[in-house]
């Protein structure tokens, strides 16, 4: 099963959006999966010096914060370990179980409200990503947390199940919109392509992506979701979009 290279862009698109901006001076470990058999893993020690596309979209997964008051909880079950020990430091760790299985589970360890480690994994409990911080020095942290959220009208859905679309753009005749419920994200791109294609699911870099083509577009779906839910949601975004003509 292949994907074009240009969705392979629209992936790189979906990643590249800014939810936070940080300055850092730490020691970053990460374990990605790059597709569903192989992780790509690496050590980096200084992000100014990233000149890796991979390294860098790394990065960009990187949630520096947990702000509990943007997460709906009543789609996660949310269990909280106080005071673990990490590396020299007391932690406290979240482990954020979907209760619908309609999104995936992440298990976050944090300082205050910093995140120090993460851990992604879906349906089936495999690993799709994980980044943990070997070293940290708070004191020099800049950190500004990113979420607006989109016009109502501006798209056919602005709100599903706890995600609310966050970011709005067309570029190069590619419409993206992002939805996020503060911790998930998901993205939809949409674009004219006349051409037959078969309907495609697969993960890449971490995130699950789906991919169809219908009534003259070509849709795709790329985020931290299952594909049953992806399927579900375009479902309703199309029908949206269909009444709205």
């Amino acid at each position: 099963m292949r994907f074009s290279f240009q969705l392979i862009i629209l992936i790189a698109l979906f990643l590249l959006i800014e939810t936070s901006t940080f300055a850092l001076k730490s020691t970053l470990y990460f374990k990605i999966a790059l597709d569903e058999q192989t992780y790509y893993e690496n050590v980096l020690s200084d992000f100014d010096s990233v000149d890796n596309k991979l390294q860098y979209l790394a990065v960009k997964l990187i949630e520096k914060t947990l702000d509990l008051e943007d997460i709906d909880s009543d789609y996660y079950q949310i269990n909280i370990y106080y005071n673990v020990r990490f590396l020299d430091d007391n932690l406290n760790v979240y482990n954020f179980v979907p209760i619908f299985n309609d999104r995936f589970r992440h298990v976050v360890w944090v300082k205050g409200n910093l995140v120090l480690r993460e851990e992604v994994y879906d349906l089936f409990d495999k690993l799709l990503y994980y980044y943990v911080f070997l070293n940290y020095d708070d004191s020099k942290e800049k950190i500004k947390k990113i979420y607006r959220k989109v016009q109502v009208d501006t798209v056919p859905v602005s709100y599903y199940k706890g995600f609310n679309a966050i970011y709005i753009k067309t570029e190069n005749n590619i419409m993206h919109v992002l939805y996020s419920d503060g911790l998930n994200r998901f993205s939809i791109f949409k674009k004219k392509f006349r051409k037959s294609i078969p309907e495609e699911n697969k993960i890449i870099f971490g995130n699950y992506v789906y991919r169809i083509a219908k009534n003259g577009y070509i849709y795709a779906i790329i985020g931290t979701i299952p594909f049953k839910e992806m399927k579900r949601f375009l479902y309703l975004y199309i029908k949206k979009e269909e009444e709205k003509q």
